[in-house]
């Protein structure tokens, strides 16, 4: 058995053990996840992991599951806002009696990364409602990053700050090119607000709501690997990991 092959099966036995299917999708089955929108913890980044099993082994079955976790996120989009809601702070109480959802605007929750898991899943299955929702995801990502830019005090973490919002748009630009040239613009516009801040206080505000912390989602390491994607555009994201960016490499 080859390595790939191997690496495959173990994913597949992996997967099958970390998810579970039900009438409305596909979730964790840790509680504390059990509900969850969004890439970090939540249905999006469970369909992006199936997606990419299905493209290594082509049974279709991963690519049924997937759909089934896009689906489960479908039924909770919010179109007044342009995005998925929370639930890390409780589902059931929220739906009952609770306050309205809260709606996160980063690659860890909310629409930039929902926007990535659909990207792919554009690149992979050319599926059309798929395109759209990562259309609505990116414009959303494109106003809450614009909006961000005004601020004080904002982070530059691939987690939850501008670096990773950034990066999200620079792969809505790469896969949907010129319709989305205006990602690419704010893009480099954060990256200068960054180069600007850092220098004007002689460090970077990272994601740990303090200061440097030497960190790949939540500090310098991370921002820096958005520089250099900004630098050199064959440098893959590490926010979204695609099969083909690590295949025939040693």
């Amino acid at each position: 058995m080859t390595a790939r092959k191997a690496d495959a099966e173990f994913a597949k036995g992996r997967l099958a053990s970390a998810t579970s299917r039900r009438a409305r999708g596909v979730f964790h089955n840790q509680p504390a996840a059990g509900r969850e929108t969004g890439f970090s913890h939540g249905a999006a980044g469970v369909g992006h992991a199936l997606l990419e099993l299905y493209r290594a082994v082509g049974d279709t079955k991963y690519r049924a599951a997937a759909e089934q976790a896009f689906r489960y996120e479908r039924r909770w989009f919010a179109a007044d806002v342009g995005n998925w809601p929370d639930f890390r702070n409780g589902f059931e109480r929220r739906r009952s009696i609770g306050p309205p959802f809260s709606y996160g605007t980063s690659w860890c929750h909310g629409a930039p990364g929902i926007a990535l898991s659909r990207l792919r899943a554009f690149e992979i299955l050319d599926d059309d409602g798929c395109r759209d929702e990562a259309i609505v995801a990116l414009k959303t990502t494109h106003e809450t990053t614009a909006e961000a830019l005004l601020g004080v005090g904002v982070n530059f973490s691939l987690c939850h700050g501008m670096a990773g919002n950034a990066d999200v748009l620079l792969e809505g630009y790469r896969v949907l090119g010129a319709e989305r040239s205006s990602d690419h613009v704010l893009a480099r516009e954060v990256a200068q607000r960054g180069i600007d801040d850092a220098g004007g206080r002689r460090g970077w505000l990272c994601g740990t709501g303090g200061g440097e912390t030497p960190n790949l989602m939540l500090g310098l390491a991370g921002i820096g690997y958005f520089y250099l994607r900004l630098y050199d555009r064959r440098i893959p994201s590490v926010l979204l990991l695609r099969g083909e960016s690590y295949e025939n490499r040693r």
